[in-house]
């Protein structure tokens, strides 16, 4: 288990695309908002982190903030994964 274990799995959560929207917005309670964001901080901000997980991290930052109504934030982070990649 790697030391962003932890972030990797509350930044994504379930990413086997089996949930339903129900289940989706229940993540969104079990996690709060604010470590949701700090997990995806962690792995966006690390150049030592591949390509492809920052800019999911990103993105699941920006969904977070979104979350909290910090517009400002959310397009913040949308922008950054697009430019990380911006034919992804």
């Amino acid at each position: 288990m790697t030391a962003f274990a932890g972030d990797y799995a509350l930044c994504f959560g379930d990413e086997s695309g089996d949930q339903g929207s129900d289940q989706k917005e229940a993540n969104v309670d079990q996690a709060a908002v604010d470590q949701r964001i700090a997990a995806c901080t962690a792995i966006a901000e690390d150049d030592t982190q591949a390509q492809r997980q920052r800019i999911k991290a990103y993105f699941y930052r920006g969904s977070a903030r979104d979350d909290k109504e910090d517009w400002d934030g959310a397009i913040a982070d949308y922008n950054q994964a697009i430019a990380l990649d911006p034919k992804a």
